[in-house]
């Protein structure tokens, strides 16, 4: 974990990023240096990445738990969509970026005509 924020420090402190950027927020080339501090910033900062998924049902009509049908448009609430992870209701075997932004893409032809 060390190498790997040294190495992402390295690469924050390029001309190409730095120019885009005003200053970093609680790291410094001190904290970097520092093995102590720099693992009580990893214990602070590293946290597991969860993706919350099926949280917006997507059944049949009638189905109490239905909360989207098969075109995503949320039941009985007209004009308003939920494409992202929320509609997936098993766990996926990518990042779950590519899964909504495959959503996405599927979605906005039935959203360009109105359907």
């Amino acid at each position: 974990m060390r190498a790997a924020y040294r190495h992402a420090w390295e690469i924050a402190n390029r001309d190409a990023f730095r120019s885009t950027v005003e200053r970093f927020a609680l790291v410094g080339d001190a904290l970097i240096a520092d093995d102590e501090h720099l693992d009580g910033m990893l214990r602070l900062s590293t946290q597991s990445r969860t993706s919350l998924l099926g949280g917006c049902h997507m059944r049949p009509a009638g189905d109490d738990l239905a909360v989207v049908d098969e075109h995503c448009r949320v039941r009985d609430v007209d004009g308003l969509r939920v494409v992202d992870a929320s509609i997936v209701p098993v766990a996926l075997r990518t990042v779950p970026a590519l899964t909504c932004m495959m959503l996405g893409e599927h979605v906005a032809p039935w959203v360009a005509a109105g359907g």
